[in-house]
């Protein structure tokens, strides 16, 4: 199944990277020196076959080195983990997502050396598999080094242009050749991983309704006394990659002014442009829209935003920034009077399949996220734009620093156990759970110091603390009774890593009975085997829940490996052969920690 669905990619990148969000994650022993300052979001895309969320962002000042992240998080916003690439390439319009078939996403990226103030060259072009993490550097016998990063591009307003052709499984990345600003596209095979050739045109975005490639052209006009060029915007075949028939959509544009975004209606084919003009009066950007035939439906009017930042195909509605500041709200289908609403949210991606719109910000303590704030997801409803959700990416500095920090050295007074493994102790209704439930094999060591958090499950602010496997939460309603310290459903939010692996093993209903297994109406699923025996043996129901899934290999982030797993609503179960005749033959999954990773608290 080709993955072309929802084009909502911010192609205004120039506006993204004003967005200063201030966090902090000052990092524990074990893992790698986080960030203590603002963060900036480059850019937010959805994941189209699993209404997935991907985000790119980087510390400011960059207290690890050239990084930047990429954060993969639900549709809901659960967090699911956290990659890191160069920093220096992210921040170039050639980068960006490329969301092949089946399971296969990569994030692609290209380095450049620095010739002088003004120009650098291209050295290498490389991707990330979002799956694995792992980074593959493409081949090629092209002389990558015609390729400069211009002072002043062209699509100068345009960041993150890779686009994947499906028709022809092929993706292209924008290529200056040389100072005169003669542009063209890197074409890159992702199936040998080699850059194979390059086209006359940049191609922006894919349509999928005609099977069209919007692309920049440019070309020399000796009157630009100031730029020495204009541009069209053209529609290729995408099956062809030649010029198709439709009219262009912008002919003989002034060089020196641009794009500030392209979104695609992967619906219903529509097209919708902004341009900025030289030496108008006001905003001086100018918006209209046209059909998947290139025909112009609305005419080019000036509009009050700099640029559309997304598009929510559930309700045809545009979002962007308008010249005040605020965001805006526009009926596709009526851009010069069709203004719906206005927020102080940044629209920065939307999904139709959920109706939901994505931005990134901070909650202050007048927030009813109060105890989950810092760094996040605001979830706004696409009807009514109501804020229906805030989950946390990182925590601000004190936060942290109260919580999450590794402490050298127990607290005084402590009635309780200290672990200086991780640098947090263990005391009260969470200690006597963990002594009496399985301790150190079950739930690991503690990871943070008990807090207030927002719990997304229920709506709901409880006393938690993070552990290698699992969270517990104190629930005072249930005081006296053997469920008052619970363990945080982990296994449910993970057993919702987009991909076919996982969305083959789900099952709705009853099961037909397998032998010597136990089945669960309520899940429709089976437990059998080693799984079955170490469920019956450590707690079964009310440490783990009912299964999720069926068993199945899935690749491991914590060491590389592929094992065969198995989700329950609590954990997940992980069969480890090289363990085999041991106690630890299966093992619970590093939930905990892989939950804390994805949610920016250390790396």
């Amino acid at each position: 199944m080709q993955r072309v669905k929802s084009l909502n990619f911010l192609l205004a990148g120039i506006l993204v990277l004003g967005l200063i969000l201030a966090v902090e994650a000052t990092q524990p022993k074990t893992s790698q020196a986080a960030s203590s300052g603002p963060a900036t979001v480059i850019m937010v895309q959805t994941e189209p076959t699993t209404a997935s969320l991907w985000a790119v962002w980087y510390d400011q000042p960059a207290l690890v080195g050239d990084r930047a992240y990429l954060s993969h998080y639900e549709g809901d916003g659960y967090p699911l983990q956290v990659l890191a690439v160069p920093r220096s390439s992210a921040l170039l319009p050639q980068s960006g997502f490329a969301f092949l078939s089946g399971s296969d996403s990569r994030y692609y990226y290209a380095t450049y050396l620095s010739l002088d103030n003004s120009h650098s060259s291209l050295v290498s072009v490389a991707y990330q598999n979002l799956l694995t993490g792992q980074t593959t550097r493409l081949a090629t016998n092209l002389d990558l080094s015609i390729c400069r990063q211009d002072s002043w591009p062209l699509t100068r307003y345009l960041q993150h242009t890779v686009v994947y052709n499906p028709d022809l499984n092929r993706i292209y990345m924008p290529c200056y050749a040389n100072t005169t600003t003669k542009q063209a596209a890197l074409v890159i095979d992702p199936v040998s991983d080699k850059i194979v050739g390059s086209l006359p045109y940049v191609p922006l975005a894919y349509n999928p309704v005609n099977h069209r490639l919007y692309s920049i052209k440019n070309y020399p006009d000796p009157s630009n006394i100031f730029y020495g060029e204009d541009f069209d915007l053209v529609a290729l075949d995408s099956r062809t990659e030649q010029p198709s028939n439709d009219p262009p959509l912008i002919a003989n544009h002034n060089g020196g002014a641009g794009l500030t975004s392209l979104l695609v209606n992967s619906r219903t084919g529509e097209v919708y442009l902004t341009r900025y003009a030289l030496y108008t009066k006001s905003n001086g950007v100018f918006q209209a829209a046209f059909d998947k035939n290139g025909q112009q439906t609305q005419a080019w009017s000036e509009t009050p935003v700099a640029g559309f930042l997304s598009l929510n195909e559930a309700t045809n509605q545009l979002y962007g920034r308008h010249y005040n500041g605020t965001y805006i709200a526009v009926d596709a289908a009526n851009l010069t009077d069709g203004q719906l609403a206005s927020f102080s949210w940044t629209p920065l991606a939307a999904n139709y399949q959920y109706n939901q719109v994505y931005s990134f910000d901070n909650h202050d303590a007048n927030s009813p996220f109060f105890y989950s704030r810092g760094m996040g997801i605001v979830i706004m409803d696409g009807k009514n734009y109501d804020i229906t959700n805030f989950f946390p990416v990182r925590p601000p500095d004190g936060f942290f620093s109260q919580y999450g920090m590794h402490f050298p050295e127990p607290p005084r007074n402590l009635q309780g156990l200290f672990f200086p493994e991780t640098g947090h102790s263990l005391s009260g209704k969470f200690l006597d759970y963990w002594q009496s439930h399985g301790g150190l094999a079950l739930f690991g060591y503690p990871l943070t110091e008990p807090f207030l958090d927002y719990n997304p499950d229920d709506g709901k602010i409880y006393q938690v603390q993070y552990f290698e496997r699992n969270r517990f939460e104190l629930h005072p309603e249930n005081a006296g009774t053997p469920y008052e310290v619970e363990l945080g459903l982990l296994g449910k939010s993970f057993s919702a890593i987009p991909g076919p692996e996982i969305t083959a093993h789900y099952g709705t209903g009853e099961t037909a009975p397998v032998p010597g297994g136990v089945v669960f109406k309520e899940t429709g699923h089976t437990l059998t085997g080693k799984f079955l025996q170490y469920w019956q043996n450590n707690g079964g129901l009310a440490m783990f829940g009912l299964p999720l899934t069926e068993p199945f290999p899935e690749y491991n982030l914590a060491d590389g490996q592929i094992y065969q797993v198995q989700y329950f609503e609590r954990n997940r179960f992980e069969y480890h052969p090289a363990n085999a005749g041991t106690p630890y033959e299966v093992e619970l999954g590093l939930l905990g920690s892989q939950y804390l990773r994805a949610r920016g608290w250390f790396r």
